[in-house]
């Protein structure tokens, strides 16, 4: 008997149910190829339903389909040369296979992978294979980079050319990929993912991009260190953070490396390091002191935690104070106190509310002179013409100079009071003022004082500030509510800084501090070489009144 009507009889017909008349058996295990379901594995460990197996003839083609409708392969009449019984076997795809781009690896993800036999099946034109699976444990990033890849005989998967796919989703949340591509011969053929091993829509390895963290949901892909390791995964990092204090400038540095600071105040370092800083003054400044954590206190520290440590570097500038008030109320105290908390060593020169004033020969002994009138008024508040002369002498041979006076100008300023001279316009950058318009607060300006303030003033005097404009290349310093309140020249030879609104109004000795720390920075650079920063302290021997 024959039953399927294939011209085998019953008892030698490998498939006695399907017509298969050229009984082919693949994995030689006795079913053929039509009727088995796993054709290509003699120990049927494949998927089943997955496979498929079908005798096509050459002179009018056919359609191969596994049984569960996931792959068609469309063949024309003519794209065979012979009848052939062509099969199809879904195997157990593999976690993760290793792609090829051109030059760059990448690791892919299959959601099916089908072994189409006889293997080596070249065809006269390109014929259609199509997948259609349920892709809804992907992610979008994988979704949308799927495609059809060929394995190769060392077990990589290359991208058909050409190959598409798309992704329709359903009501019920279902995604459904169709891939097609257009092949010329018989292999292993896969629809496949990018490999998103921790499902953060960032592949491990996918053409020119990497995962960071390929082990660790880390979306943002953040990596502080710029160490290609994103700090989700990376082995844990501390913080050491620099504050530089003190009038004084200089830089930290650290080994290892990171600290530069400076520029460069804070640094992560992987836990367990021990991080050697090093402090640096620049020319004019000395290094005091470390602080901050305890573990700070010799400049080595080990980063079992965030470190927080403070550098302090001083000034080396000798200062004299002209103490040019009316003692009513004295307010020297303001200045002296404000030194004594930035470290730095000073000398006075009391001019007893008078015109006897330091000399320049006096002047020339110092790097900075702070000059203050207080509450005078009416006479002899700020250099008088000896005193600006004796100025402009010191300050052309490279040096700073402070003056905080709100009636400077209202009593050396001409018969109207607000008359610069030429001092003032030349040597200060005193332009256009008005006198005792009255400053409430006081607020840093330009590059050095900037970020200064706002400070709301409490005057120990009647407040009668003045209101200034800049001229010849002078800078506006601070500013109040009632308009421009200091100027400050950033001279090659020498710098100064005039305020006027006296810096006693300042609310904290605090404020008083920092308005000066800042001044002494601004006075910092390249001026001051006259020996004292060597130690040659024989310039300071002269007496002063």
């Amino acid at each position: 008997p024959d039953h399927d009507s294939d011209g085998i009889g019953l008892s030698v017909d490998n498939c006695p149910g399907i017509s298969n008349i050229l009984q082919s058996d693949v994995d030689s295990d006795g079913d053929g190829d039509v009727c088995d379901p796993c054709p290509a594995d003699a120990a049927d460990g494949c998927i089943w339903g997955s496979s498929a197996g079908a005798e096509v003839p050459a002179a009018v083609g056919g359609t191969v389909n596994t049984a569960d409708g996931a792959l068609t392969l469309e063949i024309e009449p003519g794209d065979l040369g012979s009848d052939t019984t062509i099969s199809v076997t879904g195997e157990v795809a593999a976690d993760e296979v290793e792609l090829v781009f051109g030059a760059f690896p990448g690791s892919g993800a299959p959601v099916a992978v089908y072994e189409l036999r006889p293997d080596g099946l070249v065809f006269a034109s390109p014929v259609t294979l199509t997948m259609v699976m349920d892709v809804s444990d992907l992610n979008d990033n994988q979704r949308a980079n799927l495609a059809v890849y060929l394995r190769d005989i060392g077990g990589t998967y290359q991208q058909v050319p050409g190959s598409s796919c798309s992704v329709e989703e359903s009501p019920s949340e279902i995604f459904v990929a169709t891939c097609q591509a257009e092949i010329s011969g018989f292999s292993s053929y896969g629809m496949v993912a990018p490999l998103d091993s921790d499902d953060d829509g960032v592949p491990d390895q996918f053409n020119d991009v990497e995962d960071n963290c390929p082990d660790t949901f880390n979306p943002d892909q953040v990596d502080t260190d710029g160490d290609g390791v994103g700090d989700a995964c990376e082995v844990p990092h501390y913080t050491l953070s620099i504050t530089l204090f003190g009038a004084g400038l200089g830089v930290v540095t650290s080994d290892p490396a990171g600290i530069n600071c400076g520029s460069d105040c804070d640094e992560l370092y992987q836990t367990g390091t021990t991080v050697t800083l090093g402090a640096n003054p620049d020319a004019g400044s000395l290094f005091v002191a470390w602080g901050g954590d305890a573990d700070c206190s010799d400049g080595v520290l080990e980063m079992t935690e965030d470190r927080s440590c403070t550098t302090t570097f001083d000034l080396r500038a000798a200062v004299l104070v002209v103490d040019d008030d009316d003692n009513a109320p004295d307010v020297l105290s303001t200045y002296t106190t404000a030194l004594t908390t930035l470290a730095i060593d000073y000398d006075l020169w009391d001019t007893a509310n008078s015109d006897l004033e330091p000399e320049a020969w006096v002047l020339s002994n110092y790097d900075v002179v702070l000059w203050f009138t207080g509450a005078e008024f009416g006479g002899y508040a700020g250099p008088g013409i000896a005193g600006e002369v004796a100025l402009a002498t010191y300050l052309d041979g490279g040096a700073c100079f402070l003056l905080s006076s709100q009636d400077y100008l209202y009593d050396r300023g001409g018969p109207t009071h607000d008359v610069p001279t030429s001092f003032m316009a030349g040597y200060l950058g005193i332009g256009v003022c008005e006198s005792d318009v009255g400053q409430a607060s006081l607020t840093g300006e330009g590059s050095c004082f900037g970020g200064l303030g706002p400070y709301t003033l409490a005057y120990p005097f009647s407040d009668r500030a003045d209101r200034l404009s800049a001229v010849g290349g002078a800078s506006l310093a601070f500013s109040g509510p009632g308009g421009d309140a200091a100027v400050s020249v950033e001279n090659l030879g020498y710098r100064s800084l005039y305020v006027g609104v006296p810096l006693e109004a300042l609310p904290t000795t605090e404020d008083v501090s920092e308005v000066l720390g800042e001044f002494f920075v601004f006075c910092s650079g390249s001026l001051f070489a006259d020996g004292f920063e060597s130690g040659n302290l024989s310039g300071w021997a002269n007496s002063v009144p």
